[in-house]
């Protein structure tokens, strides 16, 4: 055949002077791809340590490059000799089985090199993992956003003891100071007829009423009290009444009565609806939400879709949105799905699908 873009080497490998052969063998060692050197029908002569580990268990030396378990994605054997024998280099996919019979697709890459001593042909054949790059930059970036999201969840909890502080402080605690001075004055003030200080006594029980009421209130907050007696549904109908009078915004909701879910599974959605609910309250800008909950085929759906602003995804994958990371997470435990769909100035809807395990178990 017509020699084409061949490579020349003064010497392959046993041929080279020892200081050149060393140099060869050590760049070799060196990188993680599978390095192997063929003769000119493609019996190996010569395989780096990760050929060796990854081929584990397979004899290399003077074995036919595709008598190991490999085998061409997209061309046959012919088409692969034809093609590096014209244009002297060969680029393609390979399915791999490796040590433990796993099948993995990999790159091969092949050139040809022709020894001027001898005149005879070699191919230098390297097999590496196109996804490993990309796999070492996206186990990177998880744990960045592990970290962040770590630092998001503390700030989060740093929040929540903030903003229980200033309800202990601005209404219990200022209740509670009422009361005692109500209490000293009735010990102190010796003027005070029987009636008034049955009168200051009432008063102080009204105020007592109300912090209790108030008490009860942060801890239901706290532990979804709602949730734990009444289950998902009522518990949903309860936040988004909370919503709407916080913020003022339209709410049309349409949830379907008999659901019936494992208790922690309803505190993971619950948690996410709440989530979902305070985005809109702080970024949306929205006038309108509707908020769907119905099971069909055996998931539980849930549909939240506002006509606010929106945002550009790929944005909110730049600003590392925590919320919905914290989102997802909870939705990975349960095995379900989030689908967003949004752009700028056309509102956003969020579809969240999780298999239904046991739709007679109780709530």
């Amino acid at each position: 055949m017509r020699e084409t873009n061949s490579k020349s080497l003064p010497r392959i490998i046993n041929d080279m002077d020892e200081s050149i052969n060393k140099f060869f063998t050590s760049l070799g060692e060196i990188v993680d791809d599978l390095i192997l050197l063929c003769d000119d029908d493609f019996i190996i002569l010569w395989a780096n340590t990760s050929a060796k580990n990854f081929f584990k268990g397979k004899e290399l030396h003077k074995v036919k490059l595709f008598d190991l378990p490999v085998q061409l994605t997209s061309d046959d054997f012919e088409s692969f000799v034809e093609k590096i024998y014209l244009l002297g280099k060969y680029s393609g996919e390979l399915k791999c089985e490796n040590e433990s019979g796993l099948i993995e697709i990999r790159k091969i890459q092949a050139i040809s090199l022709l020894n001027d001593i001898d005149q005879k042909r070699y191919f230098l054949v390297k097999i590496s993992d196109e996804n490993h790059e990309n796999i070492k930059l996206e186990l990177e970036k998880n744990k960045e956003e592990l970290r962040n999201l770590a630092i998001y969840l503390q700030n989060a909890r740093e929040e929540e003891r903030a903003k229980i502080a200033r309800e202990l402080h601005d209404d219990i605690g200022q209740l509670l100071t009422i009361l005692k001075m109500d209490f000293q004055s009735i010990l102190m003030d010796e003027s005070l007829t029987k009636e008034e200080i049955t009168e200051k006594i009432k008063n102080s029980l009204l105020i007592l009423d109300e912090t209790i009421s108030i008490t009860r209130k942060l801890i239901s907050e706290l532990r979804l009290a709602i949730l734990d007696h009444l289950g998902l549904v009522p518990a949903l109908e309860h936040l988004v009444d909370e919503f709407k009078e916080k913020t003022k915004i339209d709410v049309y909701y349409e949830f379907e009565d008999d659901i019936k879910i494992e208790k922690e599974i309803a505190v993971h959605l619950f948690r996410v609806c709440q989530e979902l609910l305070t985005n809109i309250r702080k970024h949306s800008k929205a006038s309108k939400v509707e908020f769907i909950l119905k099971k069909s085929n055996g998931n539980l759906t849930i549909q939240i879709k506002d006509n606010g602003i929106g945002f550009d995804k790929n944005e909110l994958q730049e600003k590392n949105s925590f919320g919905l990371i914290g989102i997802r997470e909870r939705l990975y435990i349960l095995n379900g799905e989030i689908e967003l769909e949004t752009s700028k100035g056309s509102g956003t809807r969020i579809t969240i699908t999780i298999p239904l395990k046991d739709e007679t178990s109780n709530s």
